[in-house]
């Protein structure tokens, strides 16, 4: 707007003021360039509270504003050039977009080494989830690629990332680690992609019931997880555990590794995980008991795992049932004025994918043409 304003301005100056048709030219943009002037101490004054309230969707809108107004004045000198200009700045944000994402596309095709009807598939998937959710189709397609260098096939890769969204939107986190984290879960419990979504939904449960976020559950599931597996233990009943040490203030690191010891100790002296917990609840000298089964290292874990079997046993039934919790939350977390706008921006980059995935070749042979002749 301010460069608008100069322009206009500087034409105004240049009016001749001897003649009655200059003057009454000179009224009316003085008369334009006031409103203007004061339209842009507003926005300037409301711009850095309307952005942090709004985040960064705002920051367009506030460029937008410029935009329009310098269109209006020039709409006034000359329609054309104005109409133009908006036009050229249309195909500049629509063939960044259709850049980007073509560009991530071919990353994942690059990791995956999928075949073309594969690749059909996921750029369908990604154009589809980015136009439901918070996350626009390229970061649909970036996500893609984590998965794929994570070992994902194709089939793994769509039968997941709709889950893996809900939990990085349900707890705010980063997609790719999202990603590594749920993939990581299902490699430890040595689970299918097709249970991707029960993973994701105790994730999101205790998360939301306990002190556990994901960087707490990422470090006690990666110490702790492997021997759950082994001998038996559900992914539910460890994050029980750990959601439980966490409330007592037990760092991740610490509950898991004594966690560990604790299976492993149980697998050697052929005791029940009942059996132990029932020794050390019954016992007068509670640390000595958990000393004699789990060694100085589990004595505070232990007295504190015994202690709370009633609400970890709660905690575990909870987690069985948490079927839908990650969409519930993440469903939650959007019904908002910032998740209508993120909405609304990858509905436009969908739209905009969707014309750059059926016109790719046009555009391609647009580029080449401008370079080669």
């Amino acid at each position: 707007m301010k460069i608008a304003l100069a322009k206009a301005i500087k034409a105004r100056d240049k009016i001749d003021l001897s003649t009655r048709e200059g003057q009454e030219q000179y009224k009316k943009i003085t008369s334009e360039i006031n409103k203007y002037n004061t339209t842009l101490k507003k926005a300037e004054a409301q711009g850095n509270s309307f952005s942090r309230n709004v985040g960064n969707y705002t920051n367009g809108i506030r460029d937008a504003i410029p935009a329009v107004n310098g269109f209006n004045l020039a709409l006034l000198a000359n329609p054309f050039v104005a109409i133009g200009a908006a036009l050229a700045g249309l195909t500049t944000q629509v063939f960044g977009f259709a850049k980007t994402f073509d560009t991530s596309m071919s990353k994942v095709q690059a990791v995956t080494g999928a075949t073309t009807s594969e690749m059909n598939d996921l750029e369908e998937s990604a154009i589809k989830l980015g136009e439901a959710s918070k996350f626009t189709a390229t970061e649909v397609a970036n996500l893609q690629v984590e998965l794929g260098k994570l070992g994902f096939t194709t089939k793994e890769i769509e039968e997941s990332t709709e889950a893996i969204l809900d939990l990085a939107t349900a707890t705010d986190s980063d997609l790719a680690r999202a990603a590594e984290v749920t993939a990581s879960v299902l490699n430890q419990f040595n689970l299918t992609t097709e249970e991707t979504n029960r993973v994701v939904d105790v994730m999101s449960a205790s998360f939301s019931s306990s002190a556990l976020d994901i960087e707490k559950f990422a470090t006690g599931l990666a110490i702790v997880g492997p021997a759950g597996n082994i001998v038996g233990a559900s992914l539910e009943g460890v994050t029980a555990i750990l959601a439980k040490t966490a409330d007592n203030g037990i760092d991740a690191s610490t509950s898991a590794t004594a966690l560990r010891n604790i299976f492993i100790d149980l697998a050697d002296k052929g005791l029940s995980w009942e059996d132990a917990m029932e020794q050390i609840n019954n016992s007068q000298n509670k640390i000595s008991t958990a000393n004699e089964l789990f060694g100085k290292r589990g004595v505070v874990v232990a007295n504190v795992i015994a202690r709370n079997s009633e609400e970890i046993r709660e905690l575990d039934i909870a987690f069985q049932n948490a079927a839908g919790s990650a969409k519930e939350m993440a469903d939650i977390v959007s019904n908002n004025l910032q998740g209508d706008l993120d909405r609304l921006s990858s509905s436009w980059e969908g739209l905009i994918a969707r014309l750059s995935r059926g016109g790719g070749k046009a555009f391609r042979y647009v580029v080449v043409t401008l370079q080669f002749g």
